[in-house]
């Protein structure tokens, strides 16, 4: 069951009863999230000491747990116990105690396992939990209690996430640079490990910034400004320099990237690739094609994206693009030969396109 199934559970009210849960998955914030909404739910506080128990799976053990069960509330009418990456829900063991204790569980107590624990497919470079459903703990929870899977938020799950956070700090964003932010936040690559923790943390940034500001609402420049690397900030500024013949601050700028750390290829690789979308624009709205139609061929994360680097392209021919693009090309196999050095050719090529 997912996260949809579990607000549902605790709007009826059906998830307060004895039976163990389980909450896992590669989101731990939904894990953390969820583990102290039922905490809240059930009318216990952590520092209700007498009532409250939270063990860890590497720490503590089977006879422990149910000790912990088995000691009556104090302060409250119910006991509840968190146990953290119980070991048994990755590591089987079919005759741990604990799983037959949970068959029929006291009135008082609520039993909650809250795993977070992930790792990488070896295959398919996924994060994936690590809870093995082929487990007899998990088998005896899926029977005697109630499982809730916390994945990946689809596009659309995220989108409302996002909104959410940024309505929290006061401003709102339209459907464009919601796309664009989901888009260059890289949460919905297949192998990215941007978790729902960072976003939300980046949206709170975003808000922020944009509230501090004065406004009510997101406005593409606050995407560029707060997105840091992601956005390749310094990119976007470089293209910008070069397009309007600003060279001198174009050659400050990859300075600055020099001095940071950047390589010359890392900057020859950007910067080509850029170009070369920048080429494929023109050349696609030259021919009608629509911006929608135009980020899918190019693969690139959202339509705001594409019309930045769209944008740029109108200071420059198509022949100038390929003058532009051959150079690239040509410094970097005459500094990869040892022709001349990174620095100096880089700080050359930006003078010359």
């Amino acid at each position: 069951m997912s996260y949809k199934q579990l607000n549902a559970d605790l709007k009826s009210g059906e998830i307060n009863s004895p039976k163990p849960i389980l909450l896992y998955g590669t989101e731990a914030y939904l894990v953390d999230f969820y583990a102290n909404k039922l905490i809240e739910t059930f009318g216990v506080s952590p520092e209700m000491s007498f009532d409250f128990v939270s063990l860890r799976g590497d720490e503590t053990d089977d006879q422990a747990i149910m000790a912990a069960i088995d000691t009556f509330p104090m302060m409250s009418p119910l006991k509840v116990i968190v146990v953290h990456d119980y070991q048994g829900l990755t590591d089987s063991n079919k005759d741990a105690p604990l799983l037959t204790y949970i068959e029929q569980m006291p009135d008082y107590a609520r039993l909650i396992f809250a795993t977070t624990k992930v790792k990488k497919d070896k295959m398919t470079g996924e994060t994936q939990s690590e809870v093995k459903k082929n487990t007899a703990a998990y088998k005896r929870l899926a029977k005697y209690g109630r499982v809730y899977e916390f994945g990946k938020l689809s596009e659309k799950e995220l989108q409302n996430f996002v909104a959410k956070r940024l309505k929290e700090t006061g401003v709102g964003i339209t459907a464009e640079l919601l796309a664009a932010f989901i888009g260059e936040s890289g949460y919905l690559d297949k192998s990215s490990e941007k978790d729902l923790l960072t976003v939300m943390n980046e949206a709170y940034k975003l808000g922020t910034y944009a509230h501090d500001a004065g406004r009510n609402r997101i406005v593409s420049q606050d995407l560029t400004d707060c997105m840091g690397i992601t956005l390749r900030k310094d990119t976007f500024q470089m293209l910008d320099y070069i397009s309007t013949g600003q060279k001198g601050k174009a050659i400050e700028l990859l300075e600055q990237s020099f001095s940071m750390g950047e390589s010359a290829f890392g900057v020859i690789a950007l910067l080509t690739g850029q170009f070369e979308i920048m080429l494929a624009y023109k050349e696609m709205s030259e021919k009608g094609y629509p911006i929608g139609k135009m980020t899918s061929i190019l693969n690139q994360k959202s339509d705001w994206r594409l019309k930045k680097l769209g944008g740029f392209s109108g200071n420059w021919t198509k022949i100038q693009l390929m003058e532009a693009l051959h150079k690239l090309y040509n410094i970097e196999k005459e500094i990869r030969l040892g022709n001349v050095s990174e620095k100096l050719g880089l700080t050359v090529l930006v003078s010359q396109i």
